[in-house]
């Protein structure tokens, strides 16, 4: 072979190389095939020192594959110990991957995870990602026999941009994001120090807009310094005189030009705060917090609220306090009243006072043996009483337990709230991305330090 034929045949077989190349690269999603980007920074609740971050994600390398499913099937025959891959290649014994039938025009495609390990190049080492999304070529030169052969259909795109999403906190009602064909972007004016904001991002491509990846949630610096002149009394936000919620949402302001690590909730009966069973903290700047059970009906409750930091030395630093405000929860239509005729309730043994008329409802006081206790009212079984212990806690406590003083027959029935049914959610917890939205859901709550919903 002379020198003229092997030049010809080397630009011959890079010329091939590269036409196989261009088609593996990806092309433009449709609307229908876009999935949602990965949020990358700022974490959830992070504070950023710049007032224009750079907002980072990530889009998931996705394979499409045609329904129906086909299987996984080993050159030994049998089930072996892969299963079933949805949607994804089909092995079968041969030597070189060979490609089944072209994408069929429009569809339908559905992402294909391909969690598992090939042993012969070019999938050598081919880890199992969090997000076991793959895109696969359609064929490859063997360079050595191979022991099964890959009989599949695929298609791959990417998205032609992005469209972010950034609201400022704490109401979230204008829009400060754009678009981007880069999987990063900053705001291109300033945001404003010690706020809070949230982002999102969604893929868009061929006119159409994927699913929403978000929210995420996070400040703008600078954080306080940890010493007692640092720190401000927050500002609280007045709720109603009486709320028809039993679990009430706490908002406040802070003052300072900076951000405290995070703030101490003390919520009470006594507006002493001696009993601090119900108060909770943020854990970070956010300014908004809820107790994490149901409130006892027609009470009143005292609240406060405190900036905290933890000192270099150890130990938290607890700021001074805002000025103390009250509430009273009233989720029934009347909440009964004492009179001096109301009849009396006289434990015999302690007794359990519990948030509903059953053992079922959780425990929120033990009434004392020998006490006398006022009866507000009954359920309409007459089985169990509803009394006002003392630091006025209304709670329900069996007639079984004690004994009773004066007329029981002419109480009111009161209103309750019946016990939840539970109910199998598609996805669970695990389904809301979104803080606000978890812990709206009822059994839910919002895991900072992971970043999910979790169930309770």
């Amino acid at each position: 072979m002379n020198a003229k034929m092997r030049i010809f045949l080397v630009v011959f077989v890079l010329l091939g190389i590269a036409a196989l190349a261009s088609c593996n690269l990806p092309k433009p999603c449709t609307p229908a095939m876009l999935v949602a980007p990965q949020l990358q920074s700022p974490a959830m609740w992070e504070v950023v020192n710049s007032l224009q971050p750079s907002l980072t994600w990530k889009y998931p390398t996705v394979i499409f594959g045609p329904s129906p499913t086909p299987t996984l099937v080993p050159a030994s025959g049998g089930s072996g110990g892969g299963g079933s891959v949805p949607g994804g290649p089909t092995l079968v014994p041969g030597t070189l991957p060979t490609l089944a039938a072209p994408v069929p025009p429009g569809g339908p495609f559905e992402p294909v995870p391909v969690p598992y390990f090939y042993p012969h190049p070019p999938f050598s080492y081919f880890p199992y990602f969090e997000t076991p999304y793959f895109f696969l070529p359609y064929f490859w030169p063997a360079l050595e026999p191979l022991p099964y052969k890959f009989v599949y259909t695929t298609a791959s795109c990417s998205p032609q941009g992005y469209r972010v999403s950034l609201q400022t906190g704490p109401n979230f009602s204008d829009d400060l994001g754009g678009n981007t064909n880069n999987t990063h972007w900053s705001p291109s004016t300033p945001l404003q120090p010690a706020t809070e904001y949230r982002w999102g991002v969604a893929a868009v491509s061929g006119g159409g807009v994927g699913p929403f990846a978000g929210y995420r949630y996070f400040f703008t610096g600078p954080l306080c310094e940890c010493t007692p002149e640092s720190l401000l009394a927050p500002t609280l936000k007045p709720l109603p005189a009486s709320v028809n919620s039993l679990l009430p949402g706490l908002s406040w302001d802070y003052p300072g030009d900076c951000l405290p690590q995070g703030y101490r909730i003390d919520l009470s009966t006594d507006p002493s705060f001696e009993d601090t069973s119900l108060s909770g903290g943020t854990g970070n700047p956010f300014t908004h917090w809820g107790p994490a059970e149901s409130l006892a009906d027609c009470t009143t409750y005292y609240w406060r609220v405190a900036a905290v930091c933890d000192q270099p030395g150890g130990g938290t630093l607890v700021g001074p306090y805002s000025e103390v405000q009250s509430f009273s929860t009233q989720k029934m239509k009347v909440c009964p009243t004492l009179t001096p005729l109301n009849p009396s309730f006289i434990p015999s043994l302690d007794a359990n006072c519990r948030k509903g008329p059953d053992v079922q409802y959780g425990l929120l006081a033990v009434a004392a043996a020998g006490q006398e206790i006022p009866i507000l009212g009954r359920n309409p079984e007459g089985d169990w009483f509803y009394v006002r212990l003392e630091g006025n806690l209304l709670c329900w406590i069996a007639r079984r337990t004690g004994e009773t003083e004066g007329d029981t027959d002419q109480l009111p029935i009161v209103e309750f709230e019946p016990l939840p049914t539970r109910r199998d959610r598609t996805g669970g917890c695990a389904q809301y991305t979104d803080p606000k939205t978890c812990w709206s859901v009822m059994g839910c709550y919002w895991d900072s330090s992971n970043e999910r919903c979790m169930k309770r």
